[in-house]
């Protein structure tokens, strides 16, 4: 596509792409010398391209004439909302060239991004930005990262975990994806992975020397892991699972001596887990705090904090694709909840969403899309962005239709709470990109 005199294609050929691996990563990596430029273009090359799914098309450039300007990369991947998976968009390292900056090529690449959704039946556009640039493109706030803050001291009041703890090998790949499913495969937010795809993220940690830990019983069966971020910061773990009581205390107690070699650890360490799973329902029932003061409310002691981080129009952000191909592929989903819900109503629903309108056909024999919106449905008109946040949970739906001050009948607005329930979206830190 074309916008403002730039062009938005496709990296065609092996110079066009490693000019944009190149600039990705001295924006996005660990500060790189031109001696590493090699390296560092061949490590980004080898993780992008042999990645399951790779399409060239998903290398996409802005560029004036010949000259390359920035570039971002797309991973079309199914991202789970109950029983529907909705085909998504999940754009990463958008970059402009120093040289070419405030000169609107963000802009035209984020037009390309939208085109190529649409185009593609997507029905989510995806992305970790930041702040205050994105929602100038549609792009709204539904996920707020959770991390818990653990008292370093509080691993060693409980005994030694009798769980051995080691960095996983690339035999361990189908381990951790089981695990994975276990404790993150059902949550909005997901997604879904293959055996493929967790060999391939598993070779990337494995060549940057930064294996996930596994957490191992007598028997020698793997009950938990922890990965730590790809950088070198090691205060925190990105994502921990634990089936247990012991695995969670052999992670912690591992992680606790890591941080003991270094020249000035900290008193915490911070895990990003939902404050919902059983990761931490077994830390906070069995995590002791070191100290017990007179002088401090008892209430107010911890052993385990979290720490939810809100920041609007910045991190995990996201909008519609198309919008047909959003409500068909939540049909799934939809029907599940109306069976399960109390709502009586029925009729054709039809949402009025930016400038593409969709009804729906709401009875007790359940939910279906409509080809046409009849001209007696009843109509709720929301913008894109107050529907991105009731689709995920986010907002409840009395928030979203507070800005067109929309007044529903009680039996519709429980219909719509139905559909629309507030759910914990959770985007463990392994799906990250």
């Amino acid at each position: 596509m074309s916008a403002s005199g730039l062009t938005v294609r496709p990296l065609e050929t092996t110079a066009e792409r490693d000019a944009f691996y190149w600039l990705a990563s001295q924006a996005f990596g660990p500060e790189r010398s031109e001696a590493r430029k090699e390296q560092a273009i061949a490590g980004r090359r080898r993780y992008m391209e042999q990645a399951p799914g790779f399409e060239s098309i998903m290398l996409r450039g802005a560029f004036r004439g010949s000259t390359f300007l920035g570039g971002y990369y797309i991973q079309e991947r199914l991202l789970r909302m109950g029983v529907a998976w909705l085909p998504t968009v999940c754009i990463g390292d958008v970059v402009t060239h120093p040289d070419y900056r405030l000169q609107g090529v963000a802009t035209a690449l984020m037009l390309d991004a939208i085109a190529y959704a649409r185009a593609r039946r997507q029905a989510l556009l995806l992305l970790d930005g930041i702040a205050r640039f994105y929602h100038r493109f549609g792009y709204i706030d539904m996920f707020d990262v959770t991390e818990q803050c653990i008292s370093r001291a509080s691993a060693w009041i409980a005994a030694p975990s009798p769980y051995a703890v080691r960095p996983a090998t690339f035999d361990d790949a189908a381990v951790l994806l089981a695990l994975y499913q276990r404790h993150y495969g059902s949550c909005v937010g997901s997604f879904a992975r293959t055996l493929e795809q967790e060999q391939h993220q598993l070779a990337g940690r494995l060549a940057t020397h930064n294996p996930p830990l596994l957490a191992l019983g007598p028997d020698g069966q793997a009950a938990g892991y922890l990965f730590f971020p790809w950088g070198p910061d090691r205060s925190r773990a990105v994502e921990v699972a634990a089936d247990s009581l012991s695995a969670v205390m052999g992670l912690l107690q591992y992680h606790t001596r890591l941080l003991d070699t270094l020249a000035e650890p900290s008193a915490e360490l911070f895990w990003r887990v939902p404050s919902d799973s059983p990761t931490v329902y077994l830390l906070i029932d069995h995590l002791l705090t070191s100290e017990v003061s007179t002088r401090v409310d008892p209430s107010r002691s911890w052993s385990v904090q979290s720490q939810t981080y809100h920041h609007a129009d910045t991190g995990w952000l996201a909008r519609p694709g198309s919008m047909q191909a959003l409500a068909e592929a939540m049909l799934p989903e939809w029907q599940e909840r109306w069976q399960r819900g109390a709502a009586h109503w029925s009729g054709a629903l039809a949402f009025a969403i930016g400038d593409e309108p969709f009804a729906l056909d709401v009875s007790s024999a359940g939910i279906r899309l409509l080809e046409q919106i009849p001209a007696q449905a009843a109509t709720v008109a929301l913008t894109p962005q107050a529907f991105t946040q009731m689709l995920f949970g986010y907002r409840p739906v009395t928030w979203a239709l507070q800005p067109g001050g929309q007044s529903l009948p009680d039996d519709l607005l429980l219909a719509l709470q139905t559909l629309f329930p507030p759910v914990q979206t959770w985007i463990a830190g392994s799906d990250d990109f």
